[in-house]
């Protein structure tokens, strides 16, 4: 290993947070900051950039609150597709409600929708979504695009009802939707 002397400046605060980090961690500082350096940078050689790696923190509390289990998406879609046969509305209604609970959790990291959909953005790393984005179309309407959110029509149909619970709760309201395999695109404005 080779080692390499400079100084570093960091503000004040910070610099009392990584003294309190490193003794409660029974680490040197050079070997807590040199882990933390070590990190930032392979995330961000990853594309993670800093609001990103924030993010990432904020998704990581969310997962770890709401005990979530990370399954291949494939046995998922097959689960949801039998569920599905079986009794769609009462699926549909699990997943909304299941939106609606976990955008109290969302709140937490993210109070507005631009936020909330930077999250969402975040997630798309753990989860075999491609891309999501958010276009303000007016004022106060906007356009929610999700691509990957589900290998078959059916877990596809599912996610819109989380994302409608989320929405819902986040005291918005959908004003037109197009939903096909993999793709949800919602129109969506403030309630008044």
């Amino acid at each position: 290993m080779n080692m390499y002397r400079s100084t570093l400046s960091v503000n004040g605060e910070i610099a009392k947070e990584l003294l309190a980090l490193a003794r409660e961690k029974n680490m040197t500082l050079f070997s807590l900051t040199n882990q933390i350096l070590e990190t930032a940078i392979l995330l961000m050689k990853m594309g993670v950039d800093f609001q990103g790696l924030r993010n990432l923190v904020g998704v990581m509390k969310i997962l770890r609150d709401v005990d979530a289990v990370v399954i291949p998406s494939d046995f998922l879609d097959k689960l949801i597709l039998e569920l599905y046969k079986n009794n769609a509305k009462d699926l549909q209604n699990a997943f909304k409600q299941i939106g609606i609970e976990l955008a109290e959790y969302f709140k937490l990291e993210a109070m507005d929708i631009e936020k909330l959909v930077s999250l969402a953005q975040t997630l798309s790393n753990f989860f075999p979504l491609k891309r999501v984005s958010l276009r303000r179309l007016n004022h106060t309407t906007y356009e929610l695009s999700a691509v990957g959110v589900g290998g078959r029509i059916e877990s596809t149909t599912c996610v819109y009802y989380f994302v409608e619970g989320v929405l819902e709760k986040y005291g918005l309201e959908i004003q037109d939707k197009t939903i096909s395999k993999g793709l949800i695109n919602v129109k969506f404005s403030e309630k008044f």
